[in-house]
């Protein structure tokens, strides 16, 4: 919780005073050298010891910090986009093969659902196997009927023509 100080003058100086809780959270007492750490804008931090231990790191840090990782994950895409496809895919393959291996009982897993599917085929009914289908009637090579003739009489014998007697 912040605890809000006045600023005043004396001598040449700027003199802020400590509360007594300051004072016993810092573990000062009174003619005892304390130390101003410049951090932030407009921040100070006091300290008992004239190196600051400890703490998060500083927003400039962290920036940097962050610029770093950066770098770095964009060195590994590039390095990842320049190899054959090939490798990327044997890599994937043995690490699949690896994770396997370190998970064990999968093969035990599958021999027992393959037996109780086994099992369950066996207490079925025997299916009967669809024979090959029936062939599809050869088309008629026969030409197609023709056209009524301008007599009235049909084309095919016993036809009548539309619209009959």
């Amino acid at each position: 919780m912040p605890d809000q100080r006045q600023v005043y003058v004396n001598g040449h100086s700027l003199v802020v005073a400590l509360s007594p809780a300051v004072r016993e959270h810092l573990g000062v007492e009174p003619g005892q050298a304390v130390y101003w750490h410049l951090t932030r804008g407009g921040e100070a931090v006091l300290g008992k010891r004239p190196v600051r231990v400890g703490g998060p790191p500083e927003g400039i840090a962290l920036q940097k910090l962050l610029d770093g990782e950066r770098a770095k994950v964009e060195r590994l895409r590039r390095k990842v986009a320049a190899r054959p496809e090939r490798a990327v895919g044997v890599g994937m393959s043995q690490g699949w093969s690896m994770a396997m291996r370190a998970e064990g009982g999968l093969g035990e897993v599958l021999t027992l659902m393959h037996r109780e599917l086994q099992d369950i085929r066996a207490m079925l009914p025997p299916r009967r196997r669809a024979g090959p289908r029936a062939a599809t009637p050869p088309r008629s090579s026969a030409p197609p009927p023709s056209e009524p003739s301008s007599a009235g009489e049909a084309a095919t014998p016993g036809a009548e023509p539309p619209g009959g007697p």
